[in-house]
């Protein structure tokens, strides 16, 4: 027997010949979900359903970690309950392919239309790299050979074939022991004739195995085998067939996945055997549907419930119990009658383990929540209702699935919003013992959605190496979609098109970017939204897919930007209201149905705007699907909490978190040297800080908008030259057009953001009263709204100072250059977008030397800096710049080309190009 992947006859010499050389390829087009539940006529004989690989309680290691640490075997289905499900769901043929026995089809033997069968464990003998082989229609002698075999795959592979036992490589693209690679590939094409399409695997693996094996041609193989050094195993190696098993763990999907073989003749085992001929030859088509990470995780939920009915013995309570008597209905192939299993449904996350308490107040833990809860759930979702009363009978894996991740998604928001709730009353009070305790019960929150983190975790790497293949053995071929299990049909003889599952991945197989960028503040008006909502506009007129994801109820969410493609707004699940700050809230985002929203638009990264609760679930979701993660540090929070509740000690509290989010990030972009320098020397690894360029719009923002537009607020009624009211008459009218401004109207000071304490509008305040008292023709108009105004309005009363409220679109842009001077009093900025719009319209700036919007003027020639919290230096410098005109216009022609200089569109690019950047480093 041959010992190693040369063993056998040489390149040169014959292959050996096997039942299935010289079969005929497979056919272009499959025909698709054809009834299997009885035997049906064919070209020479009948039509067959088989489902060629599935478990039951005879596989007892489980390859999960999460099935590991609770103990758990890998199935519990028994095998008569497997033939019985198997038979019902339209099986002519039913097999057990447990691991490396043949225990569980020993057991149904003696039952009509069975064989024995086993998956087998192999290994390549050079490196140990694990491979699953199916070999089917076995004896006990068969099996004694197989196991003293399997420890070599070369000569695992060369027994089957020459003792004549049909086979296939299972799985063929899924790692089982993170050793898998592009080289073990090429050895097992030249190794096997047929390759399973796995059910318990996605669309987009099996339909990239589909089209390589589908693709093959002599060259090919002759390349592999020079490559490998290794003769394949058969005579015309490049035709390869293909079949389907469920690879059904739970009994939940048998049968799901299934291969039908046509003109199958015979009587009794003769029968058994032509089928299984025809799956050598060409003859079996794959049919049913593949699997979703959400598959993977109710079968893991699955698995474990069924450990827990097992080793406590709840079946007796399932009619006794709502939740018990729905999660045996939606968690087993085959329900208790009429009954139930699982005394509580916490005992999933955390049977009879002691309990904690969210405070004095609250003595409810996760488990409590979930207790309570569930019930309720059922009761008012008409869907898992219907489940519930249903028959048995009418229940299958696909509809359960989907409402077990209902169930789990309701359930798990329910707990969340309790949970952020009770976190966020405490920190605000101060409550660290209690935020200890919250914080150790969210342990309990992760479990109850950890088989799903698993499953999308599992799925990414799994599509990470199915591309890998697809670049080496299909490197020049186009895109196409695929149908069910990777059904894909190609011209008569030509290479069949790469298909891909969803049209997000053809941006992964040309290598192109597709970012995920994530916001708590998309539709609140400040500069890190309207930042954002300008990247999208310059994304798609330069073909880069990115898209914006957020979370906001109805009546906050702008319809007009919630309508965009590239925008995806999730409902909240809950809300905090920030105290200090009436009208902000922050908005609970559901995690999982975001983590399947990332996975389903195959994002290649993740950037987050804001370290929120949205913020938390892109790095969440970063971690889980494997992706990098980008991030922007846009606002000082720590200076804004104390400012607002003059709390050192919650100041440094954000600082610790601010510190730990950040050093998260794969790279942190920083709008300014003096914020990078500030997080580096707080904490965060200086080598992921990243200063990038902002830029400004400047056809939208430019002094061709100048126009009189404050004679709406003051009742001005001097004639005024023409005027341009809209973003196409600004453009037209150039970027010259009223540089200068008209000496009979008053001089206007502008202030453009949110009216609140942090912006250090006080400062402002009492340096515009101090302008006053000696010029009272100059004028201060204050643009945006907040918790600050009313103060405002009182402090300011009796001066010629207009309150706008919010502008936004035209209103905003012809604000700015009917002003004459800006002034930004904060020192929290990170960057101060409004500075540089400001400069866009042709206004000199006064800014403070705190923050980040000292960098982006020119002191001296477009702006003015003053010490932070000075009012008397803020109104020297206000008064110097309104008594000079001549000055006064050269800075404002000086600050309208320094933002031409500042170009929105290139930063983006140069921002777009730092993603590559960071991967290649």
């Amino acid at each position: 027997m041959a010992t190693g992947k040369s063993s056998g006859a040489p390149r040169s010499a014959s292959r050996t010949a096997t039942a299935a050389a010289n079969a005929p390829a497979d056919q272009s087009s499959e025909s698709a979900g054809a009834d299997a539940s009885t035997p049906r006529a064919g070209a020479r004989g009948s039509t067959l359903a088989v489902d060629l690989h599935v478990h039951s309680r005879h596989s007892t290691r489980p390859s999960q970690w999460i099935l590991q640490k609770l103990g758990c075997a890998e199935s519990y289905t028994d095998p008569k309950a497997l033939y019985d499900i198997a038979r019902r769901r339209g099986m002519d043929l039913v097999t057990i392919t447990d691991h490396n026995t043949l225990a569980g089809s020993l057991e149904i033997a003696h039952l009509d239309n069975t064989f024995v069968s086993e998956e087998i464990t192999a290994y390549f003998p050079e490196d140990r790299c694990k491979i699953h082989v199916l070999a089917w229609d076995l004896t006990e002698t068969h099996h004694a050979d197989i196991t003293r075999l399997r420890e070599n795959i070369y000569d695992l592979v060369d027994y089957l074939t020459v003792s004549g036992i049909p086979h296939a490589c299972a799985h063929a693209m899924y790692s089982l022991n993170e050793r898998l690679t592009l080289d073990h590939m090429e050895r097992l094409l030249l190794l096997f004739r047929v390759f399973e399409l796995n059910g318990s695997r996605d669309d987009f693996q099996n339909g990239i195995l589909r089209a390589i094996v589908q693709g093959l041609t002599p060259a090919d193989m002759d390349a592999m085998a020079d490559r490998q050094d290794m003769a394949p195993r058969m005579e015309r190696a490049w035709v390869k067939h293909l079949m389907a098993g469920s690879d059904d763990h739970s009994s939940l999907n048998i049968a799901r996945s299934h291969t039908i073989i046509e003109g199958v003749s015979g009587v009794g085992h003769g029968r058994v055997r032509d089928a299984l001929r025809g799956v050598m030859e060409g003859r079996g088509t794959p049919q049913g549907s593949a699997a979703t990470p959400v598959t993977m995780a109710h079968n893991l939920y699955s698995i474990a419930y069924q450990f827990y009915k097992q080793r406590f013995g709840l079946a007796r309570h399932v009619n006794r119990d709502t939740v018990l008597r729905f999660a045996d209905r939606v968690l087993t192939g085959a329900p208790e009658p009429e009954g139930g299993l699982l005394t509580r449904l916490h005992g999933l996350i955390g049977y009879r383990r002691p309990r904690l308490s969210f405070s004095a107040t609250t003595p409810r833990t996760v488990q409590d929540h979930l207790q309570t809860e569930a019930a309720e759930i059922i009761r008012r979702d008409p869907e898992l209702r219907g489940l519930l009363d249903g028959p048995a009978a009418d229940i299958t894996g696909e509809r359960t699935e989907q409402a077990w991740m209902r169930f789990a998604d309701q359930a798990s928001e329910k707990v969340l919003r309790t949970f952020a709730d009770t976190l966020l009353d405490n920190a605000m009070g101060a409550d660290l013992f209690s935020v200890f305790n919250v914080v150790g019960s969210a342990g309990s929150l992760y479990a109850i959605l950890a088989p799903y983190f698993v499953g999308y975790t599992l799925f990414t790497k799994d599509r990470a190496f199915a591309r890998a293949c697809r670049d080496h053995f299909l490197p020049h071929e186009a895109e196409a979609a695929l149908g069910p299990l990777g059904q894909a049909g190609a011209a008569s003889g030509s290479r069949p098109h790469v298909p891909l599952s969803m049209d997000t991945d053809e941006w992964h197989a040309s290598g192109r970017l597709n970012v995920g960028h994530f916001t708590d503040t998309f539709y609140d008006v400040n500069g890190v939204a309207r930042t954002l909502q300008m990247q999208l506009d310059i994304a798609r007129r330069n073909d880069k897919r990115l898209q914006v994801i957020t979370c906001a109820p109805d009546g906050v969410a702008d319809p007009e930007l919630a309508d965009r493609s590239d925008v995806f707004t999730f409902s909240p699940i809950g809300s905090f209201a920030m105290p200090e700050y009436p009208g902000l809230a922050l908005y609970y985002p559901p995690v999982l149905k975001m983590l399947d929203h990332c996975y389903r638009q195959g994002f290649t990264h993740l950037h987050s705007a804001t370290p929120g609760p949205v913020g938390l679930v892109a790095l969440a979701a970063a971690r889980i699907l494997r992706l990098p993660i980008h991030a922007t540090y846009h606002t000082a929070f720590p200076q804004y909490v104390m400012m607002l509740t003059e709390d050192a000690g919650l100041e440094e509290a954000m600082w610790r978190y601010m510190i730990w989010y950040y050093n998260q990030m794969d790279r942190v972009y920083v709008p300014s040297h003096a914020t990078g320098d500030e997080l580096a020397e707080r904490g965060i690894a200086r080598e992921r800080i990243a200063f990038y360029p902002r830029g400004i719009d400047t056809e939208t923002f430019t002094p061709a908008r100048r126009n009189g537009f404050f004679s709406r607020y003051d009742g001005n009624t001097v004639t005024l030259p023409r005027t341009f009211l809209n973003s196409e008459e600004a453009r037209a009218a150039g970027p010259g057009r009223a540089a200068t401004r008209d000496a009979a109207q008053p001089v206007r000071f502008l202030y453009v953001g949110r009216l609140s304490r942090e912006k250090n509008l006080h400062v402002l305040a009492d340096a515009y009263r101090l302008v006053a008292a000696r010029a009272p023709h100059l004028r201060l108009v204050l643009v945006g709204d907040g918790p600050a105004r009313a103060e405002l309005e009182e402090t300011l009363r009796g001066l010629p100072v207009t309150f706008t409220g919010y502008l936004t679109g035209d209103d905003l842009a012809n604000a700015y250059a009917s002003s004459d001077i800006f002034v930004f009093p904060s020192g929290t900025d990170t960057f101060g977008n409004v500075v540089l719009e400001a400069q866009a319209s042709g206004l000199p700036v006064v800014v403070t030397d705190k923050g980040g919007p000292q960098e982006n003027l020119l002191p001296g020639r477009t702006g003015t800096i003053v010490p932070e919290g000075d009012a008397t230096a803020m109104a020297q410098a206000m008064l110097d710049m309104a008594a000079d005109p001549a000055r006064l216009d050269a800075m404002r022609a000086d600050a309208r080309a320094y933002a031409e200089s500042r170009s929105f569109e290139a930063a983006f690019l140069q921002q777009w190009a730092m993603y590559r950047d960071r991967d290649a480093a």
